[in-house]
């Protein structure tokens, strides 16, 4: 049962976070553990047979011990497309501090600070995050290497295997349906083989800023101004709240564009989401344990195009989840993770 309503809530996980309105998230939490619970007849489990080998068992082989995380008990690790200019592929990225990264459609600078989580800039940490109750920050700064509609730009959860358990098709669809009245824009599926919610990046940002090279903020700062004047030059757009309500409408916001002329500065925080305990904090509902319900997969932290080009993908490990996964690995490649 408690498997259940961690997936009930996983949705929560996602959006709960990009709402346009702090109204939404009672509704949210109803309407989520309610369907949640009438997955409880419905859960199953995969056979051996049944499983494929995806890009989270390969993300896996390349972690290294556990004494060797500088960040333990989490590990920050490149995602698909994405680069982190300087290190290879296995090595871990920093947490508290930015790094250089790009894809083949942006290239920038990451800053993700966590609560409960070992600092490479403690101080700057502490700061950001005394007298808050939020878990996490994300601030993405850099630019586009070609130009995209703003309404073609998400950012959210992408997953390479099933949730666990899935919910039905029909009761998949439902959930659809009944989100996305809610959050205009929401691109949610939670049934498939590859499970995602998403939302409109320029839509969902706590914080947007659009400026000429040279001119752009300094994203250590902890919380970077809004200043889109460059992107709308409106008077409708120029605060960070009315941005982001028309921004999450698909429709308004294909009326403009990122280009490549300017220098982009995302900025997000997550009071739902502790990456450090791998739990959902939840009004009313209380704590979840995320490991299971995400099937043994690392947390997302992905920016992507409506037709599936990343912008940026990382993912987040937590040395709760590697028992899962590496029991699964094991069933599906024994040779390469015997010595694992």
């Amino acid at each position: 049962q408690h498997q259940i309503i961690c997936l009930a809530n996983l949705a929560n996980l996602v959006f709960v976070r990009f709402a346009m309105n702090h109204s939404y998230h009672m509704i949210i939490d109803l309407i989520f553990f309610t369907l949640g619970m009438t997955l409880l007849q419905s859960a199953t489990q995969a056979s051996a047979s049944d499983i494929m080998i995806d890009g989270t068992d390969a993300a896996l082989i390349r972690l290294p011990e556990l004494k060797k995380w500088p960040h333990r008990p989490v590990f920050l690790q490149c995602g698909s497309d994405t680069h982190a200019t300087g290190r290879s592929i296995s090595d871990p990225l920093p947490i508290g501090a930015p790094f250089q990264f790009e894809s083949s459609l942006f290239k920038g600078t990451m800053l993700i600070r966590l609560r409960n989580v070992i600092s490479d800039d403690p101080a700057r940490n502490k700061t950001y995050f005394s007298g808050k109750k939020r878990f996490k920050q994300i601030t993405v700064q850099g630019v586009f290497k070609e130009n995209v509609r703003v309404s073609d730009i998400f950012y959210g959860d992408v997953y390479d295997r099933p949730l666990n358990p899935a919910p039905p098709p029909r009761l998949g669809q439902m959930i659809k349906v009944v989100m996305s009245r809610l959050v205009p824009g929401l691109i949610i599926d939670l049934a498939s083989s590859k499970p995602k919610v998403l939302t409109l990046y320029a839509g969902c940002a706590h914080s947007l800023s659009v400026n000429l090279p040279g001119q752009e903020p300094n994203i250590i700062d902890h919380n970077p101004t809004e200043n889109t004047v460059a992107l709308f030059g409106e008077e409708d757009l120029l605060s960070s709240d009315k941005r982001m309500k028309k921004l999450s409408k698909p429709k308004y916001a294909s009326k403009y564009q990122f280009d490549m002329d300017h220098v982009y500065t995302f900025n997000t925080y997550d009071d739902v989401v502790d990456i450090g305990t791998y739990k959902l904090h939840l009004p009313i509902l209380g704590q979840y344990d995320l490991t299971k319900s995400l099937n043994g997969q690392p947390m997302s932290i992905s920016a992507i195009t409506r037709d599936g080009r990343f912008l940026f993908n990382f993912r987040v490990w937590h040395e709760r989840l590697l028992s899962s996964s590496m029991e699964r690995a094991k069933k599906i490649h024994p040779v390469a993770y015997a010595s694992v």
